[in-house]
C-alpha cells in the first residue's frame, strides 16, 4: 500500500476540514458562494490509538459472520422434509405430524408443491423481465452521469498539481467520471444480486414453513425466521464487503492526493444501488398493488369477498400473482431499498470525513468507522435473532409478534454498547467543527457516538409511533372501526384525519433527533445520526421477509388444504409479520430523513455554498415542495392503470370459464402473472424517468443553490406526505381486519362476526384506498434518496459550472 502514497498506519492524525467558517454571519454570499471557505486554517488533533489491522480485521469478521449465518440457516431450512407421512428432519420419527383427515395426503402435498412452484416461477419471471428494463435504464443514466462528471475540463487526463488552500491536488474529471460509473455498476449489480438471492431464499422456504406448521408453531416460526434472517444477513454482508473492497481499491489509485474526489467516486456505489432500489420499489409496488386492487375490484362483483376468510381463494385467477406481488415488493423491494439506504448513509459519512489536508496521512482506522459500524450491525442483529430463534423461540399463539419486537430491542441495545466502544477507540480525540452561524467547536468521540445513538433511537421511536396509529390493539384503529358504522364518508374522513394527526408526533421525534445531532456536531453529527439510523437495517430486511414468507406459507396451506390447525399456525405467523411490518415502515421514514439530510450536508460542503437564504433557494423550496405530490400522482395513475388491466383479465376468465367459480375449471394463473409483470414495468417508466432527470435539470438550468433548496423542500413536504399516507392507508386496512374478526383484533378461525354489516362494507372502501397509500412512504423514500444522492454525485460539476443556472443567467 505504501507505493500508492496512502499507508494504512495507526496512530496518525485525522484532519477534518470544515468548509463553512466565516467571521461575519450577516453578509450575503457572493455569486460564487466561495468566500466563506477561503479563511479556514486546518487544525491537527491526535487520533485514538486503534490499529488499522484491528479495524480491518473486525470489519472482515462481521462480513464472515453474516455469510456464515445465512449459509448455516439455509442449511437447516433445507433439512425440512418435503415428504408426506410420519418422518421428518432426516428420518426422525414425527408421528405427531398433523395429517389432513379425510383427504388424500399425497394430493394435498402435490397441490402445495405446485402452488409453491408457481409462486417461485412468477417471481423469477418478474425479475428476469425487470433485469432487461433495468439494464437499459442504467446504461442510459450512467452515460449521462459520466458525461456530466467527466467532461467538465475538456476531457483532460492530467492531474492538476497546483494544490488548493488545504493541500489537495485535483484529479482529472474524466478519471473521476470513469471510477464513479464503475462504482455505480458494482453497487447496482450487488444490489440486484442481493434481491435475487433474497427472492430465492424466500420462495425456497415458504412451502417448508407451511409443512413445519403441521408439527408445531415453534418449528414453523423457526423455519420462517431462519430463512428471513438469512436474507437480511446476506444482504448486509454483501453490501459491506463490496463497499469495503471498493474503498481499498480506490485508495490505491487516488492515494492522498484528492480525498474529495476519491469518496465522491466511491459514492457511485450507493448511486448504482439507489437506481436499482428505486426501480424495484416502484415496479414491485405497482405489481403488488395492481394484483391486490385488481383482486378487490372483482371480488364483490363475482360474489367473492376477498377480505373475509379464507384470505386466499384458489378460484381467483389473480391469487398466485397476488402472492408473487408480496415477494417482489416486501422482499425484493425492501432488500434493494435498505441496501441502498445503508450504502448512502455510509458514503455520506465518508464524504464528510474526507475533508482532510494533505499535510498528514489519513488514519484509516478513523476513516473506516462507518464501515466498522455496519459490521457491528451485522453481529448485533445475528445475536438478536439467535436469542429469539434458537434460545427462546415463539411457542404459543401470542408470542410470535412479541418475539419479533424483542429482536429489535436486543439488537439496538447491543449496538449502542459496541458502537460506543469502537467510537472511543477509533475516532480522533478531538474533531473541529465550525459553521458561519456558530462558534468554533471541538467534538469528542463520545459526542459523535451520541449522534449515532440518536439516529438509532429515532428508528425505534418512529416505528412505535406508526404502530400506535395503525395497530388494531390501539385506540386509533378501534375508533375508526366505530366510525365505519356511520357510513363510507365517515370512514374516509376519519382515516384522513388520523393520517394528518400522526405527522405531529413523528415529525417531533425526527426534528428532535436532527436538532440534537446538528447541535452536538454540526454537519458531522447529522452524518453520524444517519449512520445510526441504518444500524438495524439487516434486521428490518429480515422482518419484511418474515412477513412475506408467513403470508405465502398461509396462502399455500389455505389453497392446498393442509390441516386446519396447521393453517391457523401459519395464519398466526402471517398476522405477526404484518404487525411488525409497521416497524419496518417506521424505520424507513426515519432512515429517509437522516440519510437525505446527511447527503444534503455533504452536497452543501462539496458545492461550497453558505446557508444564507436567497432568491434561488426560495425558488428551490417551492419546487421541492411540489415535486413529491407530482411524483405520487404519476405513481397513483400507474397503479390505477395496472390494476385495471388485472381486473379486466380476471373478469375475462370468469366470463369465458364459468366453471371457475364452482370449482370445475382451473384458472389461468400464468396469464395474470404475465399481465402484472408487463403492466408494472411499463407503468413505472414515467415516475422512474422523473426521479432520475429532476436533479440534473434543476441543477443545470436553475443552479446549485436552487437544487439545494429543492432537496430540502422536497424532504420536508415528502416526509409529511409519507407519514400521513402510510398511517392512513395502513389504518384503513387494519380496520377492515379488526371488524372482520368481530372487533377483537385477532382471528381465531371463526366466521367474521361483522361480515356483511354496514360497518364492514364501509371499511372495504377504506381498505381499497389504503392499499396503494400505505406504501407511499417507501415510494417517496426511494425518490428522495436517489434525488439527493444524484445531486451529490454531480456536485463538483454544479460547483464549477452552474452557479446560477442557465435560465437564471439568461434572465439576469
Amino acid at each position: 500500500m505504501e507505493g500508492s502514497g496512502y499507508r494504512f498506519s495507526a496512530g496518525k492524525t485525522l484532519l477534518l476540514r470544515n468548509l463553512l467558517s466565516s467571521n461575519n454571519t450577516n453578509d450575503t454570499a457572493d455569486s460564487d458562494n466561495t468566500n466563506d471557505y477561503e479563511s479556514y486554517t486546518p487544525t491537527v488533533y491526535e487520533s485514538a490509538s486503534f490499529t488499522t489491522e484491528s479495524a480491518a480485521g473486525f470489519l472482515i469478521f462481521g462480513v464472515i459472520v453474516g455469510f456464515v449465518w445465512a449459509a448455516y440457516n439455509m442449511y437447516t431450512v433445507r433439512k425440512v422434509s418435503m415428504k408426506s407421512g410420519s418422518t421428518n428432519r432426516g428420518g426422525v420419527n414425527c408421528d405427531y405430524l398433523l395429517e389432513e383427515a379425510g383427504k388424500d395426503v399425497e394430493k394435498v402435498m402435490k397441490r402445495a408443491k405446485d402452488i409453491a412452484k408457481a409462486i417461485e416461477e412468477g417471481g423469477e419471471t418478474f425479475l428476469k423481465s425487470q433485469a432487461t428494463y433495468l439494464f437499459w435504464y442504467s446504461l442510459l443514466f450512467f452515460s449521462i452521469i459520466f458525461i456530466i462528471v467527466g467532461a467538465g475540463d475538456g476531457w483532460d487526463t492530467e492531474w492538476d498539481t497546483d494544490t488548493d488552500s488545504n493541500g489537495f491536488e485535483s484529479a482529472p474529471l474524466v478519471y473521476n467520471g470513469v471510477l464513479t460509473v464503475i462504482a455505480a455498476a458494482i453497487g447496482g449489480f450487488t444490489c440486484f444480486l442481493c434481491s435475487y438471492v433474497g427472492l430465492k431464499m424466500s420462495t425456497y422456504s415458504t412451502l417448508r414453513t407451511a409443512l413445519e406448521a403441521r408439527r408445531a408453531l415453534k418449528y414453523a416460526y423457526q423455519c420462517n425466521m431462519r430463512s428471513a434472517s438469512s436474507v437480511g444477513m446476506f444482504t448486509a454482508a454483501a453490501a459491506l464487503l463490496n463497499l469495503f473492497l471498493l474503498v481499498v481499491i480506490y485508495q490505491e489509485h487516488y492515494g492522498t492526493r484528492d480525498n474529495e474526489s476519491l469518496y465522491l467516486a466511491v459514492t457511485g456505489y450507493a448511486l448504482g444501488a439507489s437506481i436499482v432500489a428505486m426501480f424495484q420499489r416502484l415496479s414491485g409496488g405497482i405489481y403488488s398493488k395492481a394484483t391486490s386492487m385488481g383482486l378487490s375490484m372483482v371480488g364483490n362483483v363475482n360474489d367473492m369477498d376477498v377480505h373475509a376468510q379464507p384470505a386466499d381463494d384458489p378460484r381467483n385467477p389473480a391469487v398466485i400473482a397476488d402472492n408473487v406481488g408480496l415477494l417482489v415488493y416486501s422482499v425484493v423491494g425492501c432488500v434493494s431499498d435498505l441496501f441502498a439506504s445503508s450504502s448512502e448513509a455510509v458514503c455520506a459519512t465518508l464524504v464528510l470525513l474526507s475533508f482532510t489536508t494533505a499535510e498528514e496521512e489519513n488514519d484509516f482506522a478513523a476513516m473506516s468507522y462507518p464501515l466498522v459500524f455496519m459490521s457491528i450491525s451485522i453481529i448485533s442483529c445475528c445475536v438478536a435473532v439467535l436469542t429469539t430463534t434458537y434460545i427462546r423461540p415463539a411457542r404459543s399463539e401470542k408470542e410470535p409478534e412479541l418475539v419479533l419486537k424483542q429482536q429489535v430491542v436486543i439488537a439496538a441495545l447491543m449496538q449502542l454498547f459496541l458502537s460506543y466502544c469502537f467510537a472511543v477507540g477509533m475516532l480522533p480525540d478531538k474533531v473541529n467543527t465550525t459553521n458561519p452561524n456558530t462558534k468554533d467547536e471541538e467534538v469528542e468521540p463520545h459526542e459523535l457516538w451520541f449522534c449515532v445513538a440518536a439516529g438509532l433511537c429515532l428508528g425505534v421511536l418512529v416505528a412505535r409511533a406508526v404502530e400506535h396509529y395503525v395497530s388494531p390493539v390501539h385506540q386509533p384503529v378501534q375508533h375508526m372501526a366505530e366510525s365505519c358504522k356511520k357510513g363510507e364518508a365517515s370512514t374516509v374522513m376519519f382515516g384522513l384525519a388520523l393520517g394528518y394527526s400522526s405527522t405531529l408526533a413523528i415529525s417531533f421525534c425526527a426534528a428532535t433527533t436532527a436538532y440534537l445531532s446538528y447541535h452536538v456536531a454540526e454537519f458531522y453529527g447529522v452524518g453520524f445520526a444517519a449512520l445510526g439510523a441504518v444500524g438495524t437495517f439487516s434486521l428490518n430486511v429480515s422482518l419484511e421477509a418474515f412477513s412475506a414468507i408467513g403470508d405465502n406459507a398461509f396462502a399455500i396451506a389455505e389453497m392446498s388444504g393442509l390441516h386446519e390447525e396447521a393453517r391457523d399456525r401459519c395464519l398466526l405467523l402471517s398476522l405477526a409479520g404484518k404487525s411488525v411490518a409497521s416497524i419496518s415502515k417506521g424505520f424507513t421514514i426515519g432512515i429517509t430523513l437522516l440519510v437525505v439530510l446527511a447527503n444534503w450536508t455533504a452536497y452543501v460542503m462539496v458545492v461550497e455554498i453558505s446557508n444564507t437564504i436567497d432568491e434561488q433557494m426560495i425558488l428551490g423550496f417551492f419546487i421541492g415542495a411540489a415535486l413529491p405530490y407530482w411524483f405520487c400522482s404519476l405513481l397513483m395513475m400507474a397503479i390505477g392503470k395496472a390494476s385495471s388491466s388485472m381486473a379486466e383479465e380476471v373478469c375475462k376468465q370468469f366470463s369465458t370459464k364459468p366453471g371457475i367459480l364452482d370449482g370445475t375449471a382451473v384458472p389461468e394463473y400464468k396469464s395474470c402473472v404475465q399481465i402484472a409483470t408487463h403492466a408494472s414495468l411499463k407503468e413505472m417508466r414515467y415516475p422512474g424517468l422523473f426521479v432520475m432527470s429532476a436533479p440534473i435539470v434543476i441543477g443545470i438550468f436553475l443552479g446549485n443553490r436552487c437544487l439545494s433548496g429543492t432537496i430540502f423542500g422536497g424532504l420536508l413536504c415528502g416526509l409529511m406526505l409519507a407519514i400521513s399516507s402510510t398511517t392512513s392507508g395502513a389504518a384503513w386496512i387494519n380496520t377492515t381486519k379488526y371488524i372482520a374478526t368481530g372487533g377483537t383484533g385477532t382471528n381465531d378461525g371463526s366466521k367474521p362476526a361483522w361480515a356483511g354489516s354496514a360497518a364492514y362494507k364501509a371499511s372495504l372502501l377504506g381498505a381499497t384506498m389504503g392499499m396503494p397509500l400505505q406504501d407511499i412512504g417507501p415510494f417517496l423514500s426511494s425518490y428522495l434518496k436517489l434525488m439527493v444522492l444524484e445531486s451529490l454525485i454531480i456536485a463538483p460539476f454544479l460547483r464549477d459550472y452552474s452557479g446560477r443556472g442557465l435560465i437564471l443567467d439568461i434572465w439576469s
